[in-house]
């Protein structure tokens, strides 16, 4: 049987930098869900414009924050991207543009069941 994919975000790579504060991890991940949605819309905008420059600083931009927290194969297609950027590779921009929106999708939507299953209340 296949195994399911792993979670797109690693809450212990969180956990090491902060500790296991509920409040703190849940706040880091509003925070990043936020920027991760802003970032990702200029990456958009910066790739249908043709602005590479733009589209890579962007890019570099979300792979912080991504790594960060704990979001490691986003952090790496944004590193990849933004490397396609600062070269002015418009064909690996195309090759890695889908996998980036593709993973950029799943974290938003673990982000927010992990918002919707922090808000219920303790049974």
């Amino acid at each position: 049987p296949d195994k399911p994919p792993a979670a797109p975000i690693d809450l212990r790579v969180l956990k090491e930098m902060v500790g296991d504060a509920p409040d703190v991890i849940d706040n880091l991940l509003a925070d990043f869900r936020k920027t991760a949605r802003e970032t990702s819309g200029a990456m958009r905008r910066a790739r249908k414009d043709r602005n590479t420059a733009a589209l890579a600083e962007q890019a570099h931009k979300l792979k912080s924050a991504a790594r960060f927290s704990g979001a490691r194969a986003l952090g790496d297609l944004c590193a990849q991207l933004e490397a396609a950027g600062n070269e002015n590779t418009e064909e690996a921009i195309k090759r890695h543009f889908p996998e980036f929106e593709a993973e950029m999708a799943r974290v938003d939507a673990y982000l927010q069941r992990h918002a919707e299953n922090r808000a219920k209340p303790s049974e």
